[in-house]
């Protein structure tokens, strides 16, 4: 299930790259410099490779990962662990702030590299090396969006029937009920 989740976000953060570079880029018609009026022969043109890097991270840490999070990556896992369409803006409001935390952790010495000195044509693969460590925390947030408070599983055995609840307080309850051998 959410390997196809995985190779979508790929195809979503390698358009990023593409798009951002060209919207950093002076020379396009359609560029940031333009839209804000900032010439850049003037006092950025010494700076302009910093600059961009330090713009690039900002524009992804504030404005691309919060879209990015708040309409695919929480919404999709919540629908492949079974939540409805109700629950989506509980999981997103309750995990959107922390995971943009954890994001910024990761993230922000990872793209000074990736924006500062990686090729934009290398950018999603050294992306993917970071983006490795990086899973190990969303899978945490995926596997808990869209999980209902009390799971229950129902083991038989023939001669019983247990009941195994865990509860919002993560504890562990057991309740057997015995019943007549019969088919449930």
């Amino acid at each position: 299930r959410f390997a196809g989740k995985g190779c979508v976000g790929g195809v979503i953060w390698a358009c990023w790259y593409d798009e951002l570079d060209g919207f950093l880029d002076q020379d396009n018609t359609f560029n940031f410099f333009k839209l804000f009026g900032i010439v850049t022969d003037q006092w950025i043109k010494p700076y302009l490779g910093a600059f961009k890097t330090i713009l690039s991270i900002l524009i992804e840490q504030f404005l691309w990962c919060p879209i990015v999070f708040g309409l695919f990556e929480i919404p999709v896992s919540t629908f492949l662990n079974g939540g409805d369409l109700s629950s989506v803006k509980k999981e997103v409001d309750s995990k959107l702030g922390s995971l943009l935390i954890s994001n910024a952790k990761i993230w922000t010495f990872a793209n000074l590299l990736i924006y500062g000195v990686i090729p934009v044509d290398y950018r999603p693969i050294i992306s993917n090396i970071v983006d490795v460590g990086w899973q190990s925390i969303v899978s945490s947030v995926s596997a808990d969006c869209g999980k209902v408070d009390d799971d229950i599983c129902i083991v038989n055995d023939f001669n019983s029937l247990v009941l195994t609840s865990t509860g919002s307080d993560d504890e562990d309850k057991d309740l057997a009920f015995y019943a007549e051998k019969s088919r449930f």
